[in-house]
């Protein structure tokens, strides 16, 4: 794969993202807080994980 396919590539899935995000900040604060179980994380929180995975943070 050549440079400007990988960058085209990431690119694409960037915008998508950015289509998800958008989507997902049009729900009411009570779909994303909401946690399926107990034990497990609601969407917000998955979001914030995500964030803090990709810039390296604990």
């Amino acid at each position: 794969m050549n440079t400007t396919q990988l960058i085209d590539d990431l690119s694409a899935v960037l915008r998508a993202q950015i289509a998800r995000a958008k989507e997902i900040q049009k729900m009411p604060a009570e779909v994303l807080l909401r946690r399926p179980a107990p034990d497990q994380w609601n969407t917000l929180e998955v979001f914030e994980h995500m964030n803090f995975e990709q810039r390296g943070l604990p």
